[in-house]
Formats: structure tokens, sequence, C-alpha cells
């Protein structure tokens, strides 16, 4: 037979019990909490990640072609250069030619 104090300590135990598992299970809500939290920041940086590495992929790619185009535009403007003193020692030899007449 339990003496009063036996059952007096079985209570006592009973309350710390229930006193641990609830507190157990506020951590463990407030743990799950933090670790949602955690994880959408992770995988809003994966976002992140990824769409930074596709505007890097497309701006290596843009150079690619500009450094591509580099000597066709700079033979072109050369060409222009070039027909455009032509044009210029045109016109001073006839605005010569007009003085003289």
């Amino acid at each position: 037979m339990e003496s009063f104090c036996e059952k007096a300590q079985m209570g006592e135990m009973k309350l710390k019990l229930e006193e641990v598992t609830k507190e157990n299970e506020r951590l463990h809500a407030e743990l799950k909490e933090s670790l949602e939290k955690q994880l959408e920041a992770l995988l809003a940086d994966e976002g992140t990640v990824r769409a930074l590495q596709e505007e890097l992929r497309l701006a290596k790619q843009e150079k690619d072609q500009a450094v591509e185009r580099w000597p066709t535009l700079s033979q072109e403007h050369d060409r222009l250069q070039q027909q455009y003193q032509e044009h210029l020692t045109e016109t001073h030899v006839l605005m010569a030619e007009r003085k003289k007449q």
C-alpha cells in the first residue's frame, strides 16, 4: 500500500513530467518554425542564385557576341572613315575648281 508521501511524490513527478512534456512541445514548435523560416530563406536564396547565374550566362553570351562582331564592325568603321575622307577630299577639289572659274 502506497503511503501519503509516495502518492505526493508521484503526483509531483507527474506534474513535472507534464511541465517537461509541455516545454518539449513548445521547444519543438519553436525549432520547427525556425527551421521552416531558414528553409524558406534558403529556397529564396537559391532562386536568387539561379537568377544571378542566368544573368551572368546571358551577359557572357552578349560579351562573346560583341567580341565576335568586333573585327567586322572595326573594318566597317575603317571603310566608312576612308569613304568620308575621300568625300571630303573630293569636296575640297570641287570647291577649289569652282574658285578658279
